[in-house]
């Protein structure tokens, strides 16, 4: 009420009778209230409260766009009048009477221009929908042909051992023959497709709260029934009594358990809380012995492995000595593998010839045949991207045309491309940081196993356990053993597993970094960033391969329905198409075809005709 009694003297209403209207609706705009469309003035158009919609109107958006605008801004629609009225700036209204008076749009914007008034300053609804106009110059540039785009990242820098380097004096990329004929019936379009616009897609998604009910420790004896019930079943796989296991894990003997055995046994090392009440059980037993007979097999494997030091490092380090050969093997395979991989990539002559090409047409098509800027080189991301259907025949996509330019001229690439990249497959299925992460674990359980072993030659030489004291001597020297804990270390049969694990695992990490030196190589061979993982790179470049072998299938297949419809482009060239037009032109004749033809093989059927078989061995 207060607020509609301000508004009421504003309007010079007297405050004991204030307008019912601005009651009834207190919330109402002060200035639609106070001012009306007749009496007060045109609105700036450089108040922010109104300067967007007046841009609105310049740029061309409909009456109705507008006031819905200004009503969802909370305002009234008659602010859309005053706008108006502010946009009918005096300088303009002469042009707008001869809008209305019937005058051409030409007429008036050459009546602006010779007044020095550009059309683009005037508001939307005096030329709504028309664009300021070009100069001459400029006009002559204007290209009206809708042509195919290469959509790829460019790279305007590339070092000078790069494969862009290379491709640019190469002279087999320099002979590549273009029909151009055909690249203009395939890539450009004088009409001009109509563009659909998608509206934007509306996301939705769901969360869903899970409640977790806290579990109740409800004890059958001492330890949790649920715990209890599941060490009792990995307790019965095992045909061992419980103090043969607790010896095998204190004598650290690999042969007596399996790895499934060992990381069963692993979850049910008794914990420190689970280890007082085991002890407090049995003291309040009549008996030692009746004490142990009522416990359940979990608990009583339990009280055998506390008579174990270290039970947790003795059990990985058990479980490390069963698994040490075949992680070692898969590691050094895994990064074998990557590395040929990069040496393959790295000294491809047909990629690389194959990259030169596609940047050639590439460059053709973005460049629209001017002098405009060239890429030196794109991503290899972006060959993923050329499946953008031609403009003038839908039907072909970019690399089936690169593929069909190469099959004609230098067909022997696609084969070179299939069969000179054997380990792109399997290194694409590696996972690096995995890989990485793997030796990482394996250095640190061979650091387990060497402070267990010189553990062990301290007991068996003091009787003592010191193992707090060697694992604080080892990190005090960087990891490097003295030469007494070097005979340590030789005299017990786990000291010699130790010593020659940590050779292998030094090995694998010289052959990781070799690896990673390799593939750093590669990287700017390609101008990638450093940031891409080799099996990402691998991927693309098997994704490309797989590409390449369906697009050559494409063109295969469409030989034969070409040579029917009497196809120009094949007669014209030299090579590939043209090679299978006239191979079909001498088997017609009677004359029989060579032994060593590439492309497909001619037989004569009943009706006299010549059917066209693709040999599937050539086939990418």
């Amino acid at each position: 009420d207060i607020e509609a009694y301000a508004r009421g003297r504003s309007r010079r209403v007297s405050s004991r009778h204030p307008d019912s209207k601005i009651v009834q609706d207190p919330k109402k705009s002060i200035t639609i209230e106070t001012h009306t469309v007749d009496s007060s003035p045109p609105p700036d158009e450089n108040i922010s409260e109104y300067a967007k919609y007046s841009k609105m109107l310049k740029v061309g958006l409909p009456r109705e766009a507008v006031i819905h605008a200004i009503v969802r801004d909370g305002l009234s629609a008659q602010v859309f009048e005053l706008i108006q009225m502010g946009n009918d700036n005096p300088k303009h209204a002469k042009f707008s009477r001869m809008i209305k008076m019937g005058l051409s749009v030409e007429a008036v914007k050459h009546a602006m221009e010779r007044d020095g008034v550009r059309p683009s300053d005037c508001c939307g609804s005096l030329f709504r929908g028309e664009r300021e106009e070009t100069s001459p110059s400029e006009r002559a540039k204007t290209d009206d042909l809708r042509r195919t785009r290469v959509h790829w990242d460019k790279l305007d820098v590339v070092s000078r051992n790069s494969v862009w380097a290379l491709v640019v004096d190469d002279p087999d990329v320099d002979r590549i023959v273009i029909d151009e004929a055909e690249f203009a019936e395939l890539f450009q379009r004088k009409e001009q497709l109509p563009s659909s616009s998608l509206g934007p897609r509306l996301r939705s998604s769901t969360t869903g709260e899970s409640s977790v009910c806290p579990r109740q420790d409800v004890a059958v004896k001492v330890i949790d029934p649920k715990r209890a019930n599941n060490g009792g079943i990995i307790l019965a796989r095992v045909k061992m009594s419980y103090d043969d296991i607790s010896r095998s894990v204190d004598n650290l003997d690999e042969t007596a358990l399996s790895a499934e055995q060992v990381q069963g046994l692993m979850e049910y090392i008794p914990t420190s809380k689970e280890k007082e009440s085991l002890l407090s059980y049995l003291e309040s037993s009549s008996s030692k012995h009746s004490g142990l007979k009522g416990l359940c097999e979990c608990e009583k494997f339990m009280m055998s492995l506390m008579n174990v030091s270290h039970p947790l490092k003795k059990m990985k380090a058990m479980l490390f000595m069963i698994q040490c050969k075949s992680l070692v093997a898969e590691l050094e395979t895994d990064l074998s593998i990557i590395e040929s991989a990069c040496e393959e990539l790295r000294h491809s002559v047909c990629l690389r010839k194959i990259l030169g090409i596609i940047l050639r047409i590439g460059n053709r098509l973005n460049t629209a045949g001017q002098s405009r800027e060239r890429a030196a080189g794109f991503s290899l991301g972006s060959l993923l991207k050329l499946h953008v259907k031609a403009v003038g025949d839908r039907n072909t996509t970019i690399l089936q045309y690169v593929v069909s330019i190469i099959e004609r001229n230098d067909p022997q690439l696609l084969l070179a491309l299939k069969n000179g990249l054997p380990s792109v497959l399997p290194a694409s299925r590696i996972l690096w940081e995995q890989c990485l992460d793997q030796l990482t674990t394996l250095e640190g359980q061979v650091d387990n196993v060497k402070e267990i072993a010189l553990c062990q030659a301290q007991v068996l030489r003091q009787g003592t356990d010191v193992l707090e004291s060697i694992v604080l001597d080892i990190a005090r020297n960087g990891g490097v053993l003295s030469d007494k804990q070097m005979r340590q270390l030789e005299s017990t049969k786990v000291g010699s597993f130790a010593l020659s694990a940590i050779e292998s695992i030094a090995q694998l990490r010289g052959k990781a970094e070799r690896a990673q030196r390799k593939f750093s190589c590669l990287l700017d061979y390609f101008g990638e960033e450093a940031i891409m993982m080799p099996n990402d790179l691998c991927h693309i470049v098997l994704c490309f391969m797989k590409d390449v072998k369906d697009a050559h299938t494409v063109i295969l297949k469409a030989i034969p329905s070409k040579i029917a419809d009497n196809h120009d482009p094949l007669r014209e060239t030299g090579n590939g198409l043209a090679h299978a037009y006239e191979l079909g032109s001498q088997a017609a004749k009677g004359q029989k075809p060579p032994f060593d033809t590439v492309h497909s093989k001619v037989s004569k059927n009943r009706k006299g005709k010549f059917s066209w078989k693709k040999r599937k061995d050539l086939l990418l």
